[in-house]
């Protein structure tokens, strides 16, 4: 079993993804949210940047432009999310893939613009734990 920590960090505009937040070093997941005044708040997308950082990534994004589309500006928002590993763990792109693939999978129910995902969770036993300010709707989990 692979133990891992997610440190989700948010809620930010598009803008500030872009412009500022989105251009740390060690920040590879990212989730769009839909939290409008009313209505309840819900993650409706979870990525990860490889080999670029997030605020790259989303200038060219399809599903961030969809989500606008659908929901327009003011109740979109963004959280940034790195992996925290253990002591003497070392950062992959597989690892990253990983996680992004288990996110998804578990919370397939609610990630309603998570349709073009190449990627897939292929059973590895894992478990994920989400701490700081974890997106609407994304909890903690083991796959066995």
């Amino acid at each position: 079993m692979k133990y891992y920590v997610v440190e989700w960090r948010g809620p930010f505009t598009y803008d500030e993804v872009v412009s500022e937040q989105g251009w740390e070093d060690n920040e590879e997941l990212y989730a769009i949210s839909h939290e409008p005044p009313i209505q309840e708040n819900r993650t409706l997308y979870v990525g990860r940047a490889s080999k670029q950082r997030i605020g790259k990534r989303l200038e060219y994004h399809n599903a961030a432009h969809s989500i606008h589309e659908t929901y327009g500006d003011r109740s979109i928002c963004y959280y940034l999310g790195r992996v925290r590993l253990r002591d003497g763990k070392r950062w992959s792109e597989k690892r990253v893939k990983d996680i992004e693939s288990a996110i998804i999978y578990y919370h397939n129910d609610i990630l309603h613009f998570n349709i073009q995902n190449t990627s897939s969770y292929y059973g590895r036993n894992l478990s994920v734990t989400q701490i700081g300010a974890v997106p609407p709707g994304i909890g903690n989990f083991t796959l066995e």
